[in-house]
């Protein structure tokens, strides 16, 4: 429950005689339920906290401001350029749980905060010397009052609140310890049930994928019973082969495998030859047993997993007191990554780093490569220096992506990303020049450029940075031609 008018009114008494006089040093702006106002006086600095919403509403001290957001809130920049100077009066409206900070400039000018500590149609205004509003923490739902900047503020309509002091008998620290205390215990519970709501909701998700997935795997395990049949298919044209003659699209043969014997008819490809008919069947076999055992293998580990996962949901719901930070060790590596994402307390941790801190860490971050584009769409990654091609080379790129590298000189790895089952020649020889772009080729020289899967490239242990093997390899004999450059596109990186 929010704080009550007669609860509010000794705190904010005792209040101005503590803050009347101070200086605004700082304005904190959480969110648009909740303001800090940082307010210095000689060898002393208190951190004032007004809080409006269903539940919250309140105002107390605070030692530490909640975490700042990702995007500084619009209305904390209003603040800081209208709200200045001294602190030189604090009280509430009588009978409400309004409180009006006026705040006197040197220059002359004044302005006040009017914090609205409600629960519905909680807010902040700011206003000049004559209260007009300048602005708002966020636009108003009153239907009674007109509340749009540039408009006079007019007080609500006045109710009657509870006249029960729950903190009675306390003097005004001991009260404002108190509130504090009250109130953030509830933000922790509240803090707690997010955790808990945010896990179940990821658990519930991955479950949810999981068992489509699962319902894949096993149809495709299914396949195994098709592979049967196509042995069975095979065996019976390859026992009567001396049938099977081109161009016919279907045979009828009698059915040894059936326990009621009888005929069955089996379609055929008129294009093939009786010994490729017979042969396509087993293929067909082959490849089913093996799609099939594939699937068998990965239908268990996703059953294992989903176990594990419907177990923790069990454990989750039973958490009365909302904390789940004991669990959150028995989530799979995976998902202990995307949970940190999610995690609604790692946001606060997150939302106080600075912008500043934030651009820098950004500016940190450095790929090891650079990017570009070919006409057919295809991206082309360049290596930046040696130990970037190893970065670049094995563990960026993909086994079906394809590496150049100019034969017997140093020089830059290059990627062809996702080049498909057959490059295109064109594509090749323009990563070639690449290749060799970067190499120290000259323009009109001609060099060997090597080429094949990420895949067949391996480097053993102890080799120099930017060195590796390859199992298997081609050959481009190509002539250095710079202007075939200008048909690549550079990407941002």
């Amino acid at each position: 429950m929010s704080l009550r008018f007669v609860e509010a009114k000794p705190l904010v008494v005792w209040l101005q005689g503590q803050l009347q006089g101070a200086t605004l040093q700082a304005i904190q702006h959480p969110d648009s339920n909740t303001l800090v106002l940082r307010l210095r006086q000689p060898g002393h600095t208190t951190s004032l906290l007004l809080a409006t919403g269903s539940g919250r509403a309140r105002l107390h001290t605070v030692d530490r401001a909640p975490p700042a957001p990702l995007q500084p809130l619009a209305f904390q920049g209003l603040l800081r350029k209208h709200l200045r100077g001294r602190l030189a009066h604090i009280a509430l409206l009588e009978g409400e749980r309004i409180l009006r900070l006026r705040f006197d400039h040197p220059s002359g000018v004044s302005s006040s905060l009017l914090a609205e500590l409600t629960d519905r149609h909680g807010n902040f205004f700011l206003l000049n010397s004559e209260d007009h509003i300048l602005g708002a923490a966020r636009r108003s739902s009153s239907t009674a009052r007109a509340l749009e900047p540039g408009r006079t503020w007019a007080a609500p309509a006045q109710h009657p609140g509870p006249s029960e002091d729950r903190y009675e008998g306390l003097d005004g620290p001991s009260r404002n310890n108190a509130i504090r205390d009250q109130y953030s215990a509830r933000d922790n519970d509240n803090s707690l049930g997010s955790r808990k709501v945010a896990l179940e909701r990821m658990l519930r998700g991955r479950i949810k994928g999981l068992e489509k997935l699962l319902a894949r795997q096993d149809k495709e395990t299914a396949r195994g019973e098709e592979a049967r049949g196509l042995r069975e298919e095979g065996d019976l044209l390859q026992s009567a082969f001396h049938q099977l003659q081109r161009g016919q699209d279907e045979i009828s043969l009698p059915d040894f495998f059936s326990e009621s014997g009888g005929m069955r008819r089996l379609a055929l490809d008129p294009a093939l030859s009786p010994p490729e008919q017979v042969e396509a069947r087993y293929n067909a076999a082959r490849r089913a047993k093996r799609s099939a055992d594939q699937a068998g293998g990965r239908a268990a580990t996703t059953r294992a997993l989903l176990t594990q996962l419907r177990e923790l949901q069990e454990q989750v719901k039973l958490r009365d007191d909302g904390d789940v930070s004991s669990l959150l060790k028995q989530l799979p590596a995976e998902l202990q990554q995307e949970w940190s994402r999610k995690d609604p307390q790692q946001k606060d941790v997150g939302a106080a780093k600075s912008r500043s801190a934030k651009r820098r860490d950004s500016e940190r971050r450095r790929l090891p490569y650079r990017s570009y584009s070919s006409p057919s769409g295809h991206e082309i990654r360049v290596g930046r220096g040696a130990r970037d091609n190893d970065e670049l080379t094995l563990r960026i790129s993909r086994g079906n992506d394809l590496f150049l590298h100019v034969r017997g000189r140093p020089g830059a790895h290059v990627i062809v990303c996702s080049p498909g089952k057959t490059p295109g020649t064109e594509l090749l020889l323009l990563a070639a020049q690449l290749a060799m772009a970067h190499s120290g080729i000259a323009h009109g020289d001609r060099a060997e450029v090597l080429w094949t899967r990420v895949k067949e490239v391996r480097k053993p242990r102890g080799m120099a940075a930017g060195a590796v093997l390859l199992r298997s390899e081609k050959v481009l004999y190509v002539e250095a031609r710079r202007e075939e450059l200008e048909r690549l596109v550079p990407l941002k990186n």
